[in-house]
């Protein structure tokens, strides 16, 4: 099984990878030179926004895949919607979109974030 994943933001100065257990974001420091802070998961979920000088900021989605698939689906998508709307966030304070009148895009972007993860970690049950 898969354990890292990387949304196609490439409109976005802003890489955003999904880790799916601890083996997984231990890869994602790993190959974004990124030192692993000895932080990860507490029950379900973590978003890690990495930023170092000169470098466009690296953010790490961390959801425990096994936590997943064990608690209700609707709960589920909504921790999913949680970590999201925390990257999506960090990306619009990132370019300068702090005071936002139309968020529509937003909207689209954390509804591909949410579809995309559910369907990596359900996708088995079809």
């Amino acid at each position: 099984m898969m354990d890292l994943i990387r949304f196609n933001m490439s409109f976005l100065p802003v890489e955003v990878y999904v880790c799916f257990n601890k083996k997984g974001y231990k890869r994602f420091c790993k190959k974004k030179k990124y030192k692993d802070d000895g932080t990860y998961i507490d029950k379900h979920a973590m978003t890690k926004v990495c930023t170092e000088e000169g470098k466009d900021p690296v953010i790490a989605m961390c959801f425990d895949i096994k936590q997943l698939k064990k608690i209700d689906k609707c709960v589920a998508a909504g921790l999913v919607a949680h970590e999201s709307m925390h990257t999506i966030a960090f990306i619009c304070e990132f370019i300068g979109q702090d005071n936002r009148k139309d968020n529509e895009w937003e909207s689209y972007l954390l509804q591909q974030m949410v579809v995309d993860v559910l369907q990596f970690v359900y996708g088995e049950e079809k």
